[in-house]
């Protein structure tokens, strides 16, 4: 619940929300370790690439949580801004790791050669 008086308990008249903020907070630290790995065992590109379909898929799922947008600020009516963001985030991450394993594949073999 939002405290009596406060912008986002007028809104929702004190009714109990998800604490999507907490989601968000967890979910980035997850990440933030996860890329701390990659940095370090992976080679160039890898970890942007993870980190842009990592966030694109936590915050298309966060904006399920949340109530507050309403349907005039729907995408086609289904979709927040924030997950018309993460929708395009997921594809570009998935074609910058495409990218960059291609082209850290090449390197690799004119190394071997």
């Amino acid at each position: 619940h939002y405290p009596e008086g406060s912008a986002p308990w007028m809104k929702f008249s004190g009714a109990p929300v998800h604490p999507v903020q907490l989601y968000e907070t967890c979910g980035n630290i997850l990440l933030a370790v996860v890329m701390f790995i990659l940095l370090r065992r992976t080679k160039r590109g890898i970890p942007i690439a993870s980190y842009l379909t990592f966030y694109g898929i936590l915050r298309f799922s966060d904006e399920f949580f949340r109530g507050d947008h309403g349907y005039n600020q729907l995408w086609l009516g289904i979709f927040t801004p924030a997950q018309t963001v993460g929708l395009l985030l997921i594809p570009a991450g998935i074609c910058t790791l495409i990218y960059f394993a291609r082209k850290n594949g090449k390197e690799d073999n004119q190394i071997n050669d």
